[in-house]
């Protein structure tokens, strides 16, 4: 094989190291990000992985929790007939609330 030189003026030689070693930074920092992007790659796919579990679970969890409730025929024949006034609570309730703000001024 035969080998030749090429002559550089100092100049192009400087440059074409400065070039050299701006392209081996470079491909570190690619290779940093790549192996961080792997690793959270690898985070993410355990993530997805884990929640697809859950998610089977909560869907068992809900199926059985719905099989224990009556079925609609029952609970049309067992409506209740018992109505409540939910006006009538939320005035007692601002009631009792008013009075204990009371009692925490006379207090304090």
């Amino acid at each position: 094989m035969e080998t030749r030189h090429v002559r550089l003026d100092y100049d192009e030689a400087l440059s074409s190291k400065k070039e050299l070693l701006n392209m081996q930074l470079n491909l570190l920092r690619f290779a940093k990000i790549m192996k961080s992007y792997s690793s959270l790659r690898r985070k993410e796919l355990a993530l997805k992985n884990k929640l697809k579990v859950d998610l089977v679970n909560v869907r068992t969890k809900i199926q059985l929790f719905l099989s224990t409730l009556p079925s609609e025929h029952l609970k049309k024949k067992g409506k209740s007939k018992k109505v409540t006034n939910f006006k009538n609570e939320d005035m007692d309730f601002r009631r009792e609330l008013e009075d204990i703000k009371q009692k925490l001024e006379r207090l304090g």
